[in-house]
């Protein structure tokens, strides 16, 4: 003979103290309880972005009200915070096998002797954002030139060092430069590096 075990429905009170909600937070709704549910899914992946939009869903697709309160309990229930947006750039999304690869660098980087460069540059004269000029025409000025190979190419001859190094940077153009080199009768950005004992490590795009 055999005998079956009964397992009682927890209840409310103890729901409410598992979850760390008051009681009021358990919802008894099923059909609120399956909306609530999809559309806070919907808020923790980003398709909505705040608790007004999720009531403002239910209701459509219940009819029925729920305040914000109770949207916030249920979240806290569901381990859903709010927290600050890490953001990720869309082109990242094409190169997703790079930056894997890249990852899987960085430790043997942080163990080696690494030279990082990042260019930018400031120009005072671009400071005035206004000139003169005859009534009906524009006021035409002439910008500083950015960074050319030749920049970059000098950059690394006078660069001194007595070991290897590796060196980290973006996709820059001139990072790259192969025919402009050679148009000025420079060698190439890669064998200017491989003389000096330098091996570049490029970013994965962003």
């Amino acid at each position: 003979m055999t005998s079956q075990v009964k397992i009682k429905k927890p209840t409310q009170k103890q729901t409410a103290i598992a979850f760390g909600v008051r009681r009021r937070g358990i919802i008894k709704d099923p059909e609120l309880q399956t909306s609530l549910r999809r559309y806070s899914s919907f808020l923790r992946r980003g398709i909505l972005s705040t608790q007004q939009e999720v009531i403002d869903c239910v209701f459509q697709e219940t009819g029925k009200k729920v305040s914000q309160s109770t949207v916030s309990r249920f979240l806290k229930w569901r381990g859903i915070t709010h927290k600050k947006i890490t953001y990720h750039y869309d082109e990242q999304l094409k190169h997703t096998d790079k930056v894997e690869k890249f990852i899987e660098k960085i430790p043997f980087l942080s163990r080696s002797p690494v030279l990082a460069i990042d260019e930018c540059s400031f120009h005072l004269n671009e400071v005035p954002r206004y000139a003169y000029a005859t009534k009906g025409q524009r006021a035409n000025r002439r910008k500083p030139r950015g960074m050319k190979s030749k920049d970059f190419h000098n950059f690394l001859t006078n660069l001194e060092i007595d070991k290897k190094y590796y060196l980290l940077m973006d996709n820059l153009k001139v990072h790259h430069a192969t025919r402009s080199c050679q148009k000025l009768g420079l060698s190439t950005i890669k064998e200017l590096m491989s003389s000096k004992n330098i091996e570049p490590e490029y970013l994965p795009p962003y």
